[in-house]
């Protein structure tokens, strides 16, 4: 049942697939999915890919009387996918987001609101201090290289993980620039602004970070004409047929006056 007040998160591991489950979870994807499945030339992000397709497959159907295989999805004009038109009315305001890096697949779903999902596993780069020059506004590069060693690490992805999110949430990608808005991480929540080259109003937007176990780390952004949020976490076995989960935490969005940041 659809309910605006609650963004669920579902986490899964994507392990390798063999025998007959590999050929149960291919039979779920569309015919342009499996084609792509068939070009990845490195087995992990292969894997990767098949997780996340049937996560989303199989989560959808639990919001709406369609079957995993029968979903059919539509990019907009800066490729990011939805659920076709022709599917609209049977899950009325279904959003969902979905993001994977090495070991990890998140998928956030809700309903009507603009929603973004990041995870990153910060073990994929050496180079935080160089990147965050060409890609961060200039308050956040600043933060970013006052600390050293792990602590630099760790704002670094806080920041890429929050960015991540929200242009995805916008469902722009890099069409927006990324140093066209800035975080400030001192409160008890992301801050945000934004320069007259990425227009939007700071106050319609949430914003939640969370490490997950201690290799990953995600970021969560919402824009909800709802009040309170209530976030679940959830742990998702994606390639079982009856989708076992285990809770892994909540959190609470509440909206609030945006602040300054500087």
């Amino acid at each position: 049942m659809s309910d605006p007040s609650r963004i669920d998160v579902h986490l899964a591991d994507p392990a390798p697939a063999t025998g007959e489950d590999a050929a149960d979870w291919l039979a779920i994807l569309a015919p342009a999915e499996r084609e792509r499945y068939d070009r990845f030339k490195v087995e992990g992000a292969r894997q990767e890919y098949l997780a996340g397709r049937v996560l989303v497959r199989r989560t959808l159907s639990r919001h709406a009387p369609i079957e995993p295989k029968d979903w059919r999805f539509e990019a907009n004009a800066y490729g990011r996918p939805a659920i076709a038109a022709e599917q609209a009315g049977l899950a009325p305001g279904l959003v969902f987001n979905l993001s994977h890096t090495r070991g990890l697949v998140a998928l956030a779903v809700g309903y009507a609101c603009d929603l973004g999902v990041d995870v990153e596993w910060p073990d994929r780069t050496s180079r935080p201090a160089d990147l965050c020059g060409r890609y961060f506004a200039e308050s956040e590069a600043r933060h970013v290289r006052s600390a050293e060693g792990a602590e630099l690490t760790e704002r670094f992805f806080a920041f890429w993980t929050l960015k991540e999110a929200y242009i995805k949430a916008r469902g722009m990608g890099l069409a927006l620039p990324l140093d066209g808005f800035a975080y400030d991480l001192s409160g008890p929540a992301p801050a945000i602004r934004f320069s007259a080259r990425c227009p939007d109003d700071p106050a319609r937007w949430r914003f939640l970070r969370r490490r997950i176990g201690t290799s990953h780390r995600l970021a969560l952004a919402v824009s909800s004409a709802e009040p309170v949020l209530g976030v679940r976490f959830w742990r998702a076995a994606p390639f079982a047929a009856d989708m076992p989960e285990r809770g892994e935490g909540e959190a609470t969005l509440v909206a609030a006056p945006a602040r300054e940041v500087r």
